[in-house]
């Protein structure tokens, strides 16, 4: 005679801890300095920064924009599209991110430019100093020569990434440095105004050829307002070096504050 078999005991399924009530508590409010739209976020989580460490050593600028790209994503939790902030704003909000999840605290190591000796550098990231922009008193017409004039726009993130996918992969870091200043100077014309006529809507190969057919002074007038149009976060630090007191300024990175 054949024992019963006994029925099977269902175990049931431990719920997973819902963190996100404890989440709720740190969530902090921003204005981006450019465009001066608020921004709601929360601070990155460990699991997040520990993403950001696995590119520690990642040299190519297309995968460092991503990457900050998708952590905005990620944390902000009003509805922004990260793609159609200014560039600058998007520094602003990942330094912002990055002195509420880690601290205001900043160390890195540097070799001497002038005696090689090896030094220390610990920074305050809350004492950099931020310039707002007002978008009201921007005159976005440049006169270039008699006749000739250019609208110019405030770079978004798109731009950059459309910038970077114009750079030929082939080229050496250097060639891609020189050639990805050019590129985002021609993303930055709106329009070329000659006279009564207009020319809008331009490739953004088209408006690199102009740049570099045309004589300094257009690239130079970009550049110019540009500078008189700044604003977000200076990232200058500067620091005296311990053995020899040589000063060194270095132009700090939001992405190299989270390593």
């Amino acid at each position: 005679m054949s024992k019963a078999v006994p029925p099977i005991q269902r175990v049931k399924e431990k719920k997973k801890f819902d963190v996100s009530q404890f989440q709720e508590i740190y969530e902090f409010d921003t204005i981006l300095p450019g465009c001066g739209e608020p921004v709601r976020f929360r601070p990155l989580t460990t699991g997040q920064i520990k993403k950001v460490l696995a590119f520690e050593n990642e040299e190519n600028p297309m995968v460092i924009s991503e990457l900050m790209n998708t952590l905005i994503k990620e944390v902000v939790i009003n509805d922004i599209d990260v793609h159609e902030i200014f560039l600058k704003d998007r520094a602003f909000l990942l330094w912002e991110m990055r002195n509420k999840s880690k601290g205001t605290r900043w160390e890195t190591q540097y070799t001497c430019e002038k005696c090689k000796s090896q030094n220390l550098l610990v920074t305050d990231l809350s004492k950099f100093t931020i310039k707002n922009l007002d978008l009201h008193n921007v005159e976005y017409i440049i006169d270039i020569f008699p006749g000739l004039q250019l609208e110019m726009k405030f770079l978004k993130v798109i731009d950059e990434l459309e910038s970077l996918n114009f750079i030929n992969a082939k080229m050496s870091d250097s060639q891609k440095q020189a050639e990805l200043t050019v590129v985002l100077h021609a993303a930055g014309i709106n329009k070329i105004i000659k006279g009564d006529e207009i020319f809008e809507d331009l490739s953004l190969s088209d408006r690199k050829y102009f740049i570099e057919e045309m004589p300094t002074v257009v690239y130079e007038s970009i550049s110019n307002w540009y500078k008189e149009n700044d604003y977000g976060v200076d990232f200058t630090i500067e620091h005296k070096c311990t053995s020899c007191g040589n000063v060194m300024k270095f132009e700090g990175s939001p992405d190299s504050f989270f390593l």
